[in-house]
């Protein structure tokens, strides 16, 4: 096994577990009904220092392994590099579709499409991941009955749309 396949294969089990983690309610804060859940267990607000307690921690071992070993943490695990990762693929998987060979010399029709193509599937990743950020804060499962309804609260609908738009001009202007 190469190693950019180990590097693929940790990034994308990382990246499930970090989608998973709200919709099973493993670590959530949720800020409508002050409660916050730890492996399913609702902890109350009044329990705060549970929560400071667990945080504190948690920072620490991230902390400590950064310092440590922070190219593992930045290039296998971090979910910005991932995303980054992906809009990658993204980009060349559409160049291949569309025959360019030389993306920094091609224009034309193909250039434009592969380009217009690749900015609205990186919008729709940004929308999904701010989707899943936000579900640390907001019950997914009520977010997803209320987009269904169209009765979505419009804060939440404010705070995915600046999240998307920021991951959306993170991705496309920023990189790393």
């Amino acid at each position: 096994m190469t190693y950019r396949t180990k590097r693929l294969r940790v990034q994308f089990g990382f990246s499930l577990v970090f989608i998973l983690i709200p919709f099973l309610n493993i670590i959530r804060l949720d800020i409508p009904t002050l409660r916050f859940f730890f492996f399913n267990h609702i902890l109350w607000l009044e329990e705060f220092y549970f929560l400071f307690l667990f945080l504190m921690l948690c920072s620490s071992i991230v902390l400590t392994f950064s310092m440590i070993y922070g190219r593992v943490w930045s290039a296998w695990m971090c979910p910005q590099m991932t995303m980054i990762d992906f809009s990658r693929w993204i980009r060349s998987t559409l160049q291949r579709w569309f025959g360019i060979r030389h993306p920094e010399r091609e224009k034309g029709v193909r250039k434009f499409m592969s380009e217009g193509l690749y900015f609205l599937l990186l919008l729709l990743v940004s929308i999904i991941f701010a989707f899943i950020l936000i579900a640390y804060f907001v019950d997914p499962y009520r977010m997803l009955k209320e987009i269904g309804n169209g009765t979505l609260d419009p804060l939440i609908l404010i705070l995915t749309g600046i999240t998307a738009l920021l991951l959306f001009l993170d991705l496309l202007f920023l990189r790393e």
